[in-house]
């Protein structure tokens, strides 16, 4: 599977609605360019996100961004996944194909 948000992506494994071994990728809105930057998203993410459990979330996190799993397409092109559709928000697609973008002001 690949997510597209970050915060909502950590939290439904957080939740046992997808496992992490699921998980092939997540293309990110962020746009964190230093660990001092990821430190404060992740501070963030904790108390809002990631409240059932900030320390696990975190976890989660962290061992994604070690494997190389989460990407920040923004910092090149501009461009996030939008999470709203017709159908409601999602935040997990199986292919890229079915991201819809759009341009971060």
């Amino acid at each position: 599977m690949i997510g597209i948000s970050v915060s909502f992506c950590v939290q439904d494994i957080l939740r046992g609605k997808v496992g992490i071994e699921q998980v092939e990728k997540i293309i990110a809105g962020t746009s964190c360019r230093n660990s001092a930057e990821w430190n404060s998203c992740i501070e963030l993410y904790r108390s809002h996100y990631w409240q059932d459990d900030p320390e696990k979330g975190e976890q989660i996190f962290r061992q994604l961004l070690a494997e190389g799993k989460i990407f920040q397409p923004c910092l090149k092109t501009r461009k996030v996944p939008l999470l709203a559709t017709d159908h409601g928000i999602i935040h997990w697609v199986k292919a890229e194909s079915e991201i819809r973008w759009c341009t971060k002001l």
